[in-house]
C-alpha cells in the first residue's frame, strides 16, 4: 500500500485557509465568480435536521458539530482535475459554510465529513482516484518516518456530491450530506451461559476506502503493522451482570463493500476455550441503515436460526432470514 502522508500539518494549514475566499485557478487571467456553499444533513438521517446556515454566518453550526469533527471540501474541474481540497475543523468559525472563487465552467464538488481521523487523498489526486478513509498516526522507526496510515473505517461519515455550473454571476449552493456507513447490531436471544467471558463479532470483506466519484467502496491490501485489511471485530469481555441474561447485544459501525459480500462470525469463549461459534454469510449492509442479526447462539430458547433484519432505526426495513 502506498504511504499516506496527508498529515496533521496539512489539516492545520488547509483548515486556516478555508476561512478565506479561495481563488486558486488554472487560468489566472480568467474572471472569477464567487460561489457560496452551505452544508447540511439529509432528512433521511434520523435525528438530524436539514441545516439552514445563513450566508454570512460566523458561528459554527451545532447540527453539524454534534456529529462531525472535520469537513473536506473538494473541487474538480470538467476534466476531473482537483482544483483544490480544503478542510474545516468543527472548532472553526462558519463551520459548514464555504465561499469559493471559481472560473466560469462546470465543476464536481464533493464535501465529506466525519470524526477525528477522517482524511482525504492529496490535492494532486484526480476525481477518478480520490477517496476518503480513516487513518491513525504511526510513530516512526529507523526505517520508516512517522506518518498517518490506513485504519479501520468504523466511525460515522457523511458525503455529498453535486455538479455546479459557474456563469457570470455569483451563486449560492445548498449542500446535502448523507451518511455512508452502516450500523451492525447483533442480538443474542438466549441466555449467556455461566463461564462465558467474551463475545465477539467479526465481519470480513469490510471496506476501508470510499471513492468520492461514484460512491463505490473497497479495501486496500495493506502492510501496516497491526492492521488486517477487510476485517473488523466488535465486542469483547462480557460484563458479569449479563451472565444468565438474554438479549445481549454487540454493535458497531462499518463501511459496506460494494464489490464483495460480507460475512459475519459470532463467537463466544470461556477463557481460552471456545463455547459457541456461528457464521452468517453474505449479510446485506446499506448506507444509513441498521442491520440487525438476532437469534440463538448457545442452543437455548429464543428462536432457531439467526434472523437478519435491515433497518429499525435509520431507514426502510429489508428482512432476510437464515435457516
Amino acid at each position: 500500500m502506498k504511504k499516506i502522508l496527508f498529515g496533521l500539518l496539512m489539516i492545520g494549514v488547509i483548515g486556516v485557509s478555508c476561512k478565506k475566499d479561495n481563488s486558486k485557478t488554472n487560468n489566472p487571467g480568467s474572471k472569477l465568480q464567487k460561489v457560496t456553499f452551505n452544508v447540511g444533513f439529509s432528512k433521511t438521517v434520523t435525528a438530524f435536521q436539514t441545516n439552514s446556515l445563513k450566508i454570512n454566518s460566523t458561528t459554527p453550526d451545532t447540527s453539524l458539530t454534534n456529529y462531525i469533527d472535520v469537513l473536506y471540501y473538494m473541487v474538480f474541474d470538467a476534466n476531473g482535475n482537483n482544483i483544490h481540497t480544503i478542510s474545516q475543523l468543527s472548532t472553526d468559525t462558519a463551520f459548514g459554510h464555504y465561499i469559493d472563487n471559481l472560473q466560469s465552467g462546470t465543476y464536481t464538488v464533493v464535501v465529506a465529513g466525519g470524526k477525528t481521523g477522517l482524511m482525504a487523498t492529496t490535492q494532486a489526486t484526480p476525481l477518478s482516484s480520490a477517496y476518503i478513509y480513516y487513518a491513525v498516526w504511526q510513530l516512526g522507526t529507523l526505517t520508516s518516518p512517522a506518518q498517518f496510515v490506513l485504519s479501520d473505517f468504523n466511525k460515522d461519515a457523511f458525503v455529498g456530491k453535486t455538479t455546479v455550473t459557474v456563469s457570470t454571476n455569483p451563486a449560492s449552493q445548498a449542500f446535502t450530506l448523507n451518511r455512508i456507513v452502516s450500523k451492525i447490531v447483533v442480538n443474542i436471544n438466549d441466555n449467556i451461559p455461566a463461564g462465558v467471558t467474551t463475545l465477539q463479532v467479526q465481519a470480513t470483506n469490510i471496506a476501508d476506502i470510499y471513492m468520492v466519484a461514484d460512491g463505490s467502496t473497497a479495501y486496500q491490501n495493506s502492510t501496516v503493522l497491526g492492521y488486517l485489511p477487510g476485517v473488523l471485530t466488535f465486542g469483547g469481555a462480557v460484563p458479569a451482570a449479563y451472565i444468565g441474561q438474554p438479549n445481549y447485544q454487540v454493535t458497531g459501525l462499518l463501511l459496506n463493500n460494494t464489490a464483495q459480500a460480507i460475512d459475519v462470525e459470532i463467537s463466544a469463549t470461556a477463557g481460552a476455550n471456545s463455547v459457541a461459534d456461528k457464521i452468517v454469510n453474505g449479510v446485506t449492509f446499506q448506507p444509513n441503515k441498521v442491520t440487525l442479526l438476532s437469534g440463538t447462539l448457545f442452543g437455548g430458547s429464543g428462536g432457531g436460526g439467526l434472523q437478519v433484519t435491515t433497518d429499525t432505526v435509520w431507514n426502510t426495513p429489508v428482512i432476510r432470514t437464515f435457516p
